[in-house]
């Protein structure tokens, strides 16, 4: 079964998890796909929800699985990213409270998320569609792909 397939065939057009690996067919992917798959992540990094939202509205994202597919894990890590910069605010400000030598290297608690998003943008762009852990399956369980 082919995961990338937008016929609606026995999967509906929705993607098989399993099949969708990092080592996947990037070939059968255009570059513009590429590009735009790949910008979804990383400008989150600048401008949060604005792209995603933007290509899961345009013709080019209805049309292309791939797209929808980067889009929708894209805000779904946007999600994840608030929640922990939350959680490391909260232990940030905790640390440099307690102990205000650790302020200059305390910030580095928030470079995760970037390094996370830069990571899925590369696989993006690509051409690839790796399975991101937990979110990958909890977007699944709730129809979402």
């Amino acid at each position: 079964m082919d995961p990338l397939d937008t016929s609606t065939g026995s999967g509906g057009g929705r993607f098989d998890l399993r099949a969708l690996q990092p080592w996947n067919d990037p070939e059968r992917v255009t570059e513009n796909e590429r590009l735009l798959g790949g910008l979804c992540y990383v400008s989150q990094i600048l401008i949060p929800l604005l792209f995603p939202a933007i290509m899961l509205l345009t013709q080019e994202g209805k049309r292309s699985l791939f797209l929808r597919y980067h889009a929708v894990h894209s805000l779904a890590l946007l999600a994840v990213t608030i929640v922990y910069d939350l959680i490391a605010l909260f232990a940030f400000l905790l640390v440099t409270l307690v102990m205000g030598c650790l302020l200059c290297i305390a910030w580095i608690v928030f470079l995760p998320p970037v390094v996370v998003l830069a990571y899925y943008g590369w696989q993006a762009f690509t051409g690839r569609a790796p399975v991101i852990p937990w979110v990958s399956e909890t977007l699944q369980k709730y129809n979402l792909l």
